[in-house]
């Protein structure tokens, strides 16, 4: 085959698929990603493990956390996204238009919102997370062994602060991350770090604040008895 009939054999094949692509709606490049239920690259048969996945993106003011549930057949089946510093007409309505197209669309937004595009950033970058942990299958702070990852949100000494809390199904506290990042890291940092460790440690959560941080520890303590309080209602 010379080289003009070559080059003229690839052009058709090239032809053939991308309108295959079209067809199917294959994306090549800057898609969204994975769809929930289908096999993403590095997923497992099903797609995507079942449980509840967490992740905290730092927003226009304030951390933004999104929590995705996925269930057995690898679908969303909820979506919550908090971001409690955020303004309600511009980061409030972006993140409920956001949670409201994960959960309908089973994917995470390929657009920012106008006019919230840091808040908008912040969950879509937060849901890639969840999806990634996901795929994993239950690594990063999602669920594993049959188990659920709860999440609340109380207000510290400097900002927000966030417990993601991992529960087996035996009870059993698999993992715990307190993110205050406004916190001041020789005092309020410390003091999650502290209560942290005791919680993973003892199986429960402190009933004492650290000295000389006490609105720090007061929030990780309260989010992290909301963490048990909503495993205990499931």
């Amino acid at each position: 085959m010379n080289e003009k009939k070559s080059n003229g054999f690839a052009a058709l094949i090239l032809s053939v698929v991308v309108a295959l692509a079209a067809v199917f709606g294959v994306r090549f490049a800057g898609g969204t990603a994975a769809l929930a239920g289908e096999t993403p690259e590095g997923g497992s048969e099903g797609g995507f493990t079942a449980g509840t996945y967490t992740a905290t993106e730092a927003g226009f003011n304030g951390d933004v956390t999104v929590s995705i549930t996925f269930g057995e057949d690898g679908t969303i089946t909820d979506v919550t996204i908090d971001g409690p510093g955020e303004t309600p007409e511009f980061g409030g309505n972006a993140i409920t238009e956001l949670q409201a197209s994960i959960l309908e669309n089973q994917a995470v937004p390929a657009d920012v919102v106008s006019g919230a595009s840091i808040t908008s950033g912040a969950v879509i970058a937060a849901a890639q997370s969840c999806f990634d942990q996901a795929v994993a299958g239950g690594g990063a702070g999602g669920s594993a062994a049959g188990g659920q990852t709860y999440t609340a949100t109380e207000k510290g000494y400097m900002g927000d602060v966030t417990v993601t809390m991992t529960i087996a199904d035996d009870g059993t506290i698999t993992d715990v991350v307190i993110e205050g990042p406004d916190e001041t890291p020789s005092i309020g940092g410390a003091a999650l770090e502290q209560i942290q460790a005791s919680i993973l440690e003892n199986q429960a959560v402190p009933t004492d604040v650290v000295s000389s941080a006490t609105y720090s520890s007061n929030a990780a303590i309260a989010a992290a008895q909301s963490c048990l309080d909503q495993a205990a209602g499931n």
